[in-house]
């Protein structure tokens, strides 16, 4: 087990996915009028791509529609004895347009948001997480 020097396990690409197939909620960072945004949203991870869904005309939606640089975390800090850790990924992000990506997507989101917003997937190459 790798430490880093706070002592918070470093955790390899593998543990990281694991942790974010085990949550369903997590936060987009983005700009938006060169200020610095973050917005809570219901994910899922599909293959190894976070995918959720936007609403229409939301700050969100027009950030992502153009391949857009994000930061997503993920984390278990809550107040309970179990153990702590947090997941963050700098990726890309690009609407899917492939019907058979949509589906799968709905299917593992559990269901579409309402308003017909578009499905949007991050990349996960650059990932890192820590657990204590």
């Amino acid at each position: 087990m790798t430490v880093d020097r706070n002592g918070l396990e470093i955790l390899e690409r593998p543990d990281c996915l694991a942790l974010l197939r085990s949550q369903g909620i997590g936060r987009v960072g983005f700009t938006s009028g060169a200020l610095p945004v973050i917005l809570p949203v219901d994910y899922a991870l599909v293959e190894d791509h976070i995918v959720f869904q936007t609403s229409p005309g939301s700050s969100l939606d027009t950030a992502m529609r153009a391949e857009t640089v994000v930061a997503f975390e993920v984390d278990n800090v809550g107040h309970g004895c179990g153990p702590r850790w947090s997941v963050v990924i700098t990726g890309r992000a690009t609407e899917l347009v492939d019907e058979e990506a949509i589906d799968e997507a709905v299917l593992a989101i559990g269901r579409r948001w309402t308003g017909g917003g578009r499905f949007v997937e991050v990349s996960t190459e650059l990932i890192s997480g820590r657990r204590r």
